[in-house]
């Protein structure tokens, strides 16, 4: 359990890092295809 909470900080922690540049990427993505776009959208989700 303890592993986990590890986890989880440290992603959140990226997810922040990263925050403006995925926002660019989605919005890039979802120019030309919506389903790759929900493809992260499920990827961001399963790390949260």
């Amino acid at each position: 359990k303890r592993q986990k909470n590890k986890q989880k900080e440290k992603s959140s922690s990226k997810k922040q890092k990263n925050s403006s540049k995925d926002k660019e990427n989605i919005v890039e993505i979802d120019e030309f295809d919506e389903n790759p776009r929900l493809e992260v959208q499920r990827k961001i989700n399963d790390l949260a």
